[in-house]
């Protein structure tokens, strides 16, 4: 788990980076949040689309792409709907 972490699932434990295999957590706090029953979910929330676009999210792709290391470059816990990700283009 790549610290430091907006959350912390059960059994995982924060490590600082570099690190070569990493599970990683970044937030945008989409809204609205889909259904929690098994139905289709009727809106888009720009979870995923966001995130494709946040420069830590880009430089952290392009590094491990270029060393094999994985390495957060979010101001702190990669909260992104408050900034810690990098401004959206």
């Amino acid at each position: 788990m790549l610290g430091p972490s907006v959350k912390t699932p059960f059994g995982l434990v924060e490590t600082a980076g570099p690190l070569q295999n990493a599970f990683v957590i970044m937030d945008e706090q989409p809204e609205p949040l889909p259904p929690i029953t098994n139905e289709q979910f009727q809106h888009d929330n720009v979870a995923h689309e966001n995130l494709r676009r946040r420069p830590a999210t880009i430089q952290q792709i392009q590094r491990f792409a270029a060393t094999g290391e994985i390495v957060s470059f979010c101001t702190g816990m990669c909260d992104c709907k408050a900034g810690n990700c990098g401004p959206l283009p």
